[in-house]
């Protein structure tokens, strides 16, 4: 009878620690930190990537638009800038590079009509 009572409380015992295992487990998991939040991290916050893709505006003196054109080549973003500039009443184009760049015209016609439906045009 003392074998099923030794047994018994060796049972409960392991079933609770195998219990106390898991509910750590699952605690433990929960808790995460930050890379970033380390203190002897000496390296100072780097800006965010710039929405235009590294904008060059090529010699132009139009601001960058506000549209994401990070995907796009250069002579597309700075036609497009230029064509929205022209849309907001500045004739911005170039040309020459309008007739011979595929990429620089189809960025000014989309820049042109992008912010033309934006004022209303």
């Amino acid at each position: 009878m003392v074998f099923l009572t030794l047994r018994d409380f060796f049972v409960k015992t392991l079933t609770s620690l195998l219990l106390a295992l898991a509910i750590l487990s699952v605690l433990s998991g929960c808790v995460t930190t930050s890379p970033s939040s380390s203190p002897s991290s000496d390296k100072p916050a780097s800006s965010p990537p710039s929405p235009y893709g590294g904008y060059d505006s090529g010699g132009s003196s139009a601001p960058p638009p506000k549209d994401n054109l990070s995907g796009f080549a250069p002579e597309y973003r700075q036609g497009y800038t230029e064509g929205c500039e022209s849309a907001k009443g500045r004739e911005h184009r170039n040309a020459e590079r309008f007739s011979k760049d595929a990429d620089y015209r189809m960025g000014w016609q989309d820049g042109y009509s992008v912010c033309a439906r934006r004022l209303g045009k």
